[in-house]
C-alpha cells in the first residue's frame, strides 16, 4: 500500500507541475513518477511476458531478425 501512495503522489505532483512552464521541476516531477512506478511496470511486464511464452519451448522461439 506505501508503494501506491507513493505512486500517487508522484502522479498528482507530476500533473499539478506538468501545467506550469518550469522545465527543471517538470523533469524532477517526470523523474520521481517514473522511480515511484518503476516495480509497477516491471510486474507488468513479466507477468505479460510470462503469458506470451506460457507453454512455449525455448527451442520453438525465434530470435533476432529471424523471427
Amino acid at each position: 500500500m506505501l508503494k501506491r501512495r507513493g505512486s500517487w503522489r508522484a502522479s498528482r505532483n507530476f500533473a499539478e507541475t506538468v501545467v506550469g512552464d518550469n522545465r527543471r521541476q517538470i523533469n524532477l516531477a517526470m523523474d520521481d513518477l517514473g522511480f515511484e512506478t518503476q516495480e509497477f511496470a516491471h510486474r507488468r511486464m513479466n507477468r505479460s511476458v510470462n503469458r506470451a511464452l506460457a507453454g512455449r519451448k525455448v527451442a520453438d522461439l525465434r530470435i533476432g531478425e529471424e523471427a
